[in-house]
This record gives structure tokens, sequence and C-alpha cells, in this order.
């Protein structure tokens, strides 16, 4: 039972499983800016990260670091990494109806696939009364908490089974 209360544990640390995570949505109003964090596994700490928008097939990047923690600007984005909290910040400024979309925060990892977490930002004429712009609701899971699930219950289901058996285990 120790082992379960371990493994469960181990699921809850930031990045064990997930090497790149962040919001499923942000909501926002006409002319106000939108702040979102993407967290990343120390590993990625010198990485460029970028932002970029999904269209069809494609994620052309919008901004995106050196891999140091400089402050990049493109425009109304900017993008700037925190070493020190593993985490990288977007900001869009005085946002428009036309930045309502699909971008991803992403981490470029030499010799594989890049780290990416795909972010829907939806930008209003006005402040809702909807429970998105509340500040006290409690967060839906996002998709890349749901692919982290995903990854740990595949790891648990593979555990063989006997090691949560009272009964010594058998030599192979």
């Amino acid at each position: 039972m120790a082992l379960l209360s371990l493994m469960g544990s181990l699921f809850l640390l930031p990045g064990y499983f997930c090497d790149l995570n962040g919001p499923t949505t942000v909501f926002a109003v006409v002319g106000t800016s939108v702040y979102v964090n993407c967290t990343y596994d120390q590993k990625y700490e010198a990485n460029v990260k970028y932002w970029c928008r999904r269209m069809n097939r494609d994620c052309p990047i919008i901004v995106q670091t050196s891999g140091s923690e400089k402050l990049e600007k493109v425009e109304r984005i900017s993008i700037r990494d925190n070493h020190a909290l593993l985490q990288f910040t977007v900001t869009m400024d005085n946002l428009t109806s036309m930045d309502t979309g699909t971008y991803n925060c992403g981490v470029n990892v030499n010799g594989g696939p890049n780290q990416l977490a795909p972010v829907d930002v939806t930008v209003t004429t006005e402040k809702s009364n909807s429970p998105e712009f509340k500040h006290d609701s409690f967060p839906s899971l996002d998709s890349s908490s749901i692919r982290c699930v995903k990854m740990f219950l595949h790891f648990f289901i593979s555990i063989d089974y006997r090691m949560f058996s009272c009964e010594p285990l058998a030599p192979f």
C-alpha cells in the first residue's frame, strides 16, 4: 500500500510524467492583455522556448527565446523564460478578436520531436459572467493533464501486479 501512495505522490510532482504543461484555455477581453505560463522539465532549461499559432497542420512561430532569460518581443507579443521556476511566460498585449485561436507553447528539442502544449485563446468584446471569467472557479482538466493521466495509467498498469501482493515474489 505504501508503494501505491508513493506512486500517487510521484504523479503529483510537476513535470514528472509530462515535459511541458500549459493552460488548455485562456479568456480575455478586447484591448486587454493575456499572460500564458508554460512549465517545462528541467532538462529543457537551456532550450529555445516559443509561442506559435496553429494554422491547419502548421504552427508558424510568432516569438521565441534564445535559450536565455532575456525578454523577446515581436509587436504585441512577448516571451520570457524563468529558469529558476522552469517556466516561460507569453504575454499578448492589446488583444483583438482576431487573436482568438489555438496556439502552442513549445520547447525546441534537439534530436527529437518538439514538446508542445496547445492553448486555446478566446478574446471577447466584453467581460462575461460565465465561469471562465471568475477567478474562484475550479479549473477543468486541460489536455496536458489528461495526457499526463494517460501516461501515468499506462505506467501504472504496466507494473507487474505481483508487486502489490502480500505474498513474496517468486523468482523468474
